[in-house]
C-alpha cells in the first residue's frame, strides 16, 4: 500500500500488536521434540516486534491529531501529547473520536470538563460510530459528582446498548432510592436519549438540569 493513512497505520499497529500477543502466548506453550516449531515462533515474534517499530516510525512522520494521540497514548510520547493538547478548540479535534481522546486527558483532572467533552463526542457521532463506553463513563463520573439523576439515566442508556453495568435495574433502584414517579421520568429521558443516539440526533440539552 502506498502512503497509507494514519488511521490505517494505527489499525495495522493494533493488528500486529494482537498477533504479537498471540505469539508470546504460543511461545510459552511447552512442546516435546518440536525445536523447529519453537524457533519459528521466536523468529515470528521478533519480526512482529520489528513491524511494530516500523509502523510507529511511519506514524511519527505525521502531525495529524490521530497520529499525535496514538503516539501519546500508545508510546508515552510527551511531545506528541503537548502538540495534541495545543489543538484543543480547533477544528482538527471537532470529531467524535478526537473529543473522546481529549476527554481521556481530563478524566483525572477536571470532571465537569470531561463530561462536557464526552457529551460533545456523542453529539458529533452519527449513530454508526457510537463509542458506547462513553455511557458508562458518564454514569460513573456523574455518580462521583453526586449527580444521581444523570448517573441513573446514563446507566440505563448503557444497559440499553448492552454495555455491562455494575448493577441490575432493580439493584439500581434500591441504590438511588428515587420515588416511582421519578424513576418513570428518568426512564423516559433514557429512552429518548437512546433513540436520539441511534439516529445521530443527540444533544446534551436532552438531559434536564436537576436541582
Amino acid at each position: 500500500m502506498k502512503n497509507p493513512s494514519d488511521s490505517m497505520l494505527i489499525k495495522e499497529y493494533a493488528l500486529v500488536s494482537e498477533y504479537k500477543k498471540c505469539l508470546e502466548l504460543a511461545s510459552q506453550i511447552q512442546t516435546i521434540d518440536q525445536a523447529d516449531l519453537r524457533r519459528n515462533r521466536f523468529n515470528a515474534l521478533v519480526n512482529a516486534g520489528d513491524d511494530l517499530k516500523t509502523i510507529v516510525e511511519n506514524i511519527r512522520k505525521s502531525s495529524s491529531p490521530d497520529a499525535l494521540y496514538f503516539l501519546w497514548s500508545q508510546t508515552g510520547d510527551e511531545s506528541a501529547r503537548r502538540s495534541f493538547l495545543q489543538l484543543e478548540g480547533k477544528p482538527a479535534l471537532e470529531t467524535a473520536e478526537m473529543q473522546y481522546a481529549l476527554a481521556t486527558f481530563y478524566t483525572s483532572r477536571d470532571s465537569e470538563k470531561t463530561i462536557k467533552l464526552l457529551n460533545k463526542s456523542l453529539e458529533l457521532s452519527n449513530g454508526d460510530n457510537l463509542n458506547t463506553e462513553i455511557f458508562k463513563s458518564l454514569a460513573s463520573i456523574n455518580y462521583q459528582l453526586n449527580h444521581k439523576e444523570q448517573a441513573y439515566v446514563w446507566a440505563m442508556v448503557a444497559s440499553a446498548f448492552e454495555v455491562p453495568v455494575i448493577a441490575s435495574k432493580q439493584e439500581m433502584k434500591l441504590l438511588y432510592g428515587f420515588s416511582e414517579s421519578k424513576y418513570e421520568q428518568l426512564d423516559d429521558i433514557a429512552d429518548n436519549i437512546q433513540s436520539a443516539l441511534e439516529s445521530g440526533r443527540y444533544k446534551r440539552s436532552m438531559m434536564p438540569e436537576f436541582k
